[in-house]
């Protein structure tokens, strides 16, 4: 049988290829950025203005455009 396109001749998929070829300090950094990612969390100033601008300035948006 034909083998996956992701693999190659040594059965060995792309992202194990790269993820062999990523220097220690470089993994270890990307781990560190990828664990502080999931710890923070927005603070009230960044919920006000995801709901101004992904709620209130959408509504206000299509009210004005009935109106017109």
């Amino acid at each position: 049988m034909l083998k996956a396109s992701t693999e190659s001749a040594d059965g060995c998929s792309p992202s194990k290829r790269m993820a062999e070829r990523i220097p220690p300090e470089l993994a270890r950094r990307i781990d560190a950025l990828e664990d502080d990612a999931s710890q923070q969390d927005f603070d009230r100033r960044s919920w006000l203005w995801l709901v101004m601008l992904g709620v209130v300035l959408p509504l206000l948006l299509l009210i004005v455009g009935w109106q017109l």
